[in-house]
């Protein structure tokens, strides 16, 4: 049995899991230079982080983007390849922004 835990907490879904419950928190302390993100994760369980930038754009955030970026790798061990990405637009459901959207179990995105 012990075998089989080790086998799931090393596992791309555990860490992915880990990083969903973990992200959401950590982002709050970024409010003030993004209007919006979201974090969409693939197939191949790599994770896409879209963020829309407030404007005017801060001096210092491409250091805070790669702060995030720096957090999350570690959060998930470097196991699973995060990249982030500036948009202009964050299309929403229904009025609603889905903050996790993931391809592989529907029942995690939001």
């Amino acid at each position: 049995m012990e075998r089989y835990r080790r086998i799931w907490l090393n596992s791309p879904q555990y860490q992915t899991l880990t990083l969903f419950i973990q992200i959401l928190p950590f982002f709050c302390e970024f409010l003030l230079y993004f209007d919006q993100f979201q974090i969409y994760q693939k197939k191949d369980y790599n994770i896409v982080v879209y963020i829309k930038v407030k404007q005017p754009r801060a001096n210092n955030i491409d250091i805070v983007i790669e702060k995030i970026k720096c957090r999350l790798e570690n959060d998930v061990r470097h196991q699973i390849l995060i990249s982030m990405e500036e948009v202009d637009y964050i299309k929403d459901d229904k009025g609603k922004i889905r903050y996790i959207i993931s391809e592989l179990t529907p029942y995690i995105s939001n």
